[in-house]
């Protein structure tokens, strides 16, 4: 929902009530919140496993980070100037959990290596991609490293999450602007 104010600014408000609950005099009614719910083309990679998907991976505040790259990944790919294009790449991601996952997985092993090669933006969106998307991927890499044995993701510690975060999504606010709005966020 939004609205535009008279200066001509929009101003609005993103609500996902996907997992709530309707409480009704005091007793749950309907959905528990347990499900794992979501568009599984913009799932993160943790959340794609067969045990994430009959809920046996704890919901972390990262997956919502990477759900944003993977729709930043899905517009600069397979649009430009506001149309997608002919033969969009990304097809396989819309055939089931196990094959999105494989697929995602190599562009992100490609995305975080020193030299890409897959799936290049297009032009209308070469100069966002380079100037925000390897940041944030190289960012999500940082936070989330790969285990010796297995290949299984592992998340760090929130508070290094947070800072990781500060550096790449703030990185022109003075450290009184981010705490602020740090303060705002946890009240």
């Amino acid at each position: 929902m939004y609205y535009r104010l008279d200066d001509g600014r929009v101003m609005g408000v993103l609500n996902d009530s996907d997992l709530s609950t309707l409480i009704m005099n005091g007793k749950e009614d309907g959905l528990t919140g347990l499900a794992r719910t979501g568009t599984i083309l913009f799932m993160a990679l943790d959340l794609l496993g067969d045990d994430a998907l009959v809920g046996e991976v704890e919901y972390q505040y990262e997956h919502d980070f990477e759900s944003f790259l993977w729709v930043l990944v899905w517009i600069t790919r397979r649009y430009d100037e506001g149309k997608e294009i002919p033969d969009p790449p990304f097809g396989k991601w819309l055939t089931d959990h196990k094959t999105c996952r494989m697929e995602k997985l190599a562009f992100y092993d490609d995305a975080t290596s020193r030299k890409p090669r897959l799936q290049k933006p297009t032009p209308s969106h070469e100069n966002v991609w380079n100037k925000y998307g390897l940041h944030l991927f190289s960012t999500l890499d940082r936070l989330r490293k790969r285990e010796a044995t297995g290949g299984d993701m592992v998340v760090i510690d929130p508070d290094e999450y947070l800072n990781q975060m500060k550096e790449a999504i703030f990185p022109k606010l003075s450290n009184l602007e981010v705490n602020r709005l740090h303060q705002t966020q946890q009240a």
